[in-house]
C-alpha cells in the first residue's frame, strides 16, 4: 500500500511540475555559466517569451536514461533554471546541469541523466550565451 502511495505521488509530482512544459508556464529561464572550479563566470536572466519557447523545444529533445547515475569528470559548464509561474502567484523551478563537448549531457534531480544530439547541443549553446 505504501507503495501505491508514492508511486502515485511520484507521478503526480512529475506530471504537476512538467506535464505542461510549455513557455505559457514558464515565466523565465534563470542561467549561470561556470568556470572549471565551478565559480559563476556569469549569470542572466531570459523573459523573452520567444526565446524561452525556443530553448524548451530544445529541452524537449533531452533522451533520459531513467535511472542511470553517471558521475562526470569535471564541472558542468552551465546551469539553467527554469521557473513556472503556477496558480496563485506560485513559483516552482526546475533546474538543469549542462555539460556540452560536442553533444550536451544533462543531470536533472528530477528526470536523472540525459543526452542532447550535436545539433540540439549546438543551437542550445548559442541560445544560452550571453549576446
Amino acid at each position: 500500500m505504501k507503495r501505491i502511495l508514492l508511486y502515485s505521488f511520484i507521478i503526480l509530482t512529475f506530471l504537476a511540475l512538467f506535464g505542461c512544459n510549455n513557455s505559457s508556464n514558464v515565466e523565465k529561464i534563470s542561467i549561470q555559466h561556470l568556470n572549471s572550479d565551478g565559480t559563476i563566470e556569469n549569470s542572466f536572466e531570459i523573459d523573452n517569451k520567444e526565446k524561452i519557447t525556443n530553448i524548451l523545444k530544445i529541452l524537449d529533445n533531452i533522451k533520459w536514461e531513467k535511472n542511470t547515475k553517471v558521475e562526470m569528470s569535471r564541472k558542468e559548464d552551465i546551469i539553467i533554471t527554469l521557473y513556472y509561474k503556477k496558480e496563485k502567484e506560485v513559483e516552482i523551478k526546475h533546474e538543469l546541469r549542462v555539460w556540452f563537448s560536442g553533444k550536451a549531457e544533462i543531470k536533472s534531480s528530477e528526470e536523472g541523466y540525459g543526452k542532447l544530439s550535436e545539433i540540439d547541443a549546438k543551437k542550445l549553446k548559442e541560445l544560452v550565451s550571453n549576446n
